[in-house]
């Protein structure tokens, strides 16, 4: 039996549970606050090696509570087996019992960092809907790339000081490294630096330092949520200097986000499959069926049905409380 009610439940595993309801297995796909919350009755959390690490960078008191999965594991009469999913560090897909895959978050093109998330056939797919409208398909990276480069060095020979906003835990890091192919070590806000260096004990080399005086700076990278109008002109008033400011996120695709931000520089660079990639992921996949969550469920399921004549449903249809005994 599958249920779903803000998070997975599978016969005796929980999967990103967020409502405080645990199983005997708690397995956590990656270690974004939406998919993983620090509950401190929370027990038997199993996660890959770099989630753990993440996690307890802020999470001490659960050590002794996480377990590290390998590629292929025995959980009693689970087997559970770990692919790529391309997202941030550690970012994790469960293919459970053979039969059924669960993306969590995927990112289905090589990055910098991650190569794209990794396909197994399999018959049932639990795949993520964050972008799966039509009306987010997003440039190739590699032009997303070739543009933010291009805005970085016009930015610098005027002497202006570019404010980068993305997310602390992954979109950052990403950042950081493209900063870096550049030749520039980037000023990064606190959080970003903690996070980075759990990048670089995990086999990355990000160069970076944690900045107090932004007044030599060339480029700063900081939270998305720090980044605001109001920073930008404190930071103008005391450097006496052009701040250029820019989002890095995939709404940036979305005209009403976009008019809410005129005076930033907005550029679609994501951590997740556009819509586009996830219907090239589910036909990679072959699936039988398919179940749709988080973001635009209803939309990427219909599309599913339509283009590629597979079932396919929201596991999130009512909003409630969601039930596939009649699938598994």
């Amino acid at each position: 039996m599958l249920q779903f009610n803000k998070g997975l439940f599978y016969r005796d595993l929980a999967i990103d549970s967020l409502n405080g309801h645990t199983k005997k297995f708690n397995l956590v796909t990656h270690a974004h606050s939406d998919h993983f919350r620090p509950l401190k009755k929370l027990r038997n959390i199993y996660v890959s090696k770099e989630t753990r690490d993440l996690i307890l960078r802020e999470n001490s008191f659960l050590r002794d509570r996480t377990v590290v999965l390998k590629n292929k594991n025995n959980l009693e009469n689970h087997k559970i087996e770990l692919l790529n999913a391309g997202h941030i560090l550690g970012s994790s897909q469960f293919l459970l019992d053979n039969k059924l895959l669960v993306t969590g978050d995927i990112c289905f093109e090589d990055s910098l960092l991650f190569k794209r998330a990794d396909v197994v056939e399999t018959e049932n797919l639990v795949i993520e809907a964050t972008f799966g409208s039509p009306d987010y398909v997003f440039p190739e990276r590699k032009q997303i790339y070739s543009n933010m480069v291009e805005f970085v060095e016009t930015n610098i020979q005027k002497n202006n000081l570019v404010v980068f906003g993305g997310y602390s835990l992954g979109k950052n890091q990403e950042l950081i490294a493209l900063l870096n192919k550049m030749g520039i070590e980037p000023g990064v806000s606190e959080r970003t630096a903690i996070v980075s260096e759990v990048y670089n004990k995990n086999g990355f080399n990000l160069k970076f330092h944690k900045t107090e005086e932004a007044n030599n700076e060339e480029v700063l990278v900081v939270s998305s949520s720090h980044l605001s109008s109001d920073l930008v002109y404190a930071l103008q008033k005391s450097l006496r200097r052009k701040v250029v400011p820019a989002l890095c996120t995939g709404w940036a695709q979305n005209a009403f986000f976009s008019s809410r931000l005129r005076n930033f520089y907005l550029f679609p660079l994501s951590s997740h499959a556009d819509f586009s990639q996830l219907l090239s992921f589910v036909q990679e996949v072959k699936p039988k069926q398919v179940f749709t969550y988080y973001g635009f469920d209803k939309e990427l399921a219909f599309y599913i049905q339509r283009k590629l004549r597979i079932p396919a449903r929201p596991l999130n249809k009512s909003k409630e409380q969601t039930f596939l005994t009649e699938f598994l």
